[in-house]
């Protein structure tokens, strides 16, 4: 999760970022990790009650990220 958080550090639009980021979470590209296993662990921060601009030191809130990871989800679901 925090290597997807850490892509997110320097965006400036989140449906430009969008894209990008369901590719590499649906494809494992440029991730060491699975597409379930990042599935898994964007269920798990979206379950979590932490403030997830913290875990990466984000300039974005915890409500804007929180809101771009369901959508990622939505994303995998189509």
């Amino acid at each position: 999760m925090i290597l997807l958080l850490y892509t997110l550090n320097f965006v400036r639009s989140w449906e430009d970022q969008y894209a990008k980021t369901l590719h590499m979470v649906k494809t494992g590209s440029g991730i060491i990790y699975s597409p379930e296993e990042m599935k898994f662990a964007i269920e798990e921060a979206l379950r979590s009650s932490e403030d997830l601009q913290a875990w990466g030191r984000l300039p974005h809130s915890d409500e804007a990220l929180r809101d771009f990871f369901s959508r990622i989800l939505q994303g995998l679901s189509n």
